[in-house]
């Protein structure tokens, strides 16, 4: 994923979510949501923030294609997040709420 496009294409494949619906859900047009896969034209900030929203990813990644990470585990958790489609994404949260809530229960008891 070397591109804007590339990792556009890429995020919308692995959530399941066609140009159509991308157009849809940041309300812009379907031939825009074209131009920004295919390379012909990059969205302006507010766009590309909209896009940053959908997919659960900073601009500094769709943009530069990295993101700074505060240890080597938060950098694998979010690459192993971000290749989940949308359903799995999902589970792994509510997985994660469970663990809090069981990890909080225990501090508490300490």
């Amino acid at each position: 994923m070397n591109t804007f496009a590339d990792r556009l294409q890429e995020l919308m494949k692995n959530n399941n979510i066609n140009s159509t619906k991308l157009s849809e859900i940041i309300n812009i047009s379907q031939s825009a949501v074209s131009k920004y896969t295919t390379g012909k034209s990059l969205p302006n900030s507010s766009i590309l923030g909209n896009i940053a929203k959908v997919f659960n990813v900073s601009t500094d990644f769709l943009v530069f294609g990295h993101e700074e990470y505060a240890n080597e585990i938060e950098k694998a958790l979010i690459e192993t997040f971000r290749q989940l489609n949308h359903d799995n994404r999902y589970l792994v949260i509510k997985e994660a709420n469970g663990l809090l809530a069981i990890q909080n229960l225990d501090n508490k008891k300490d």
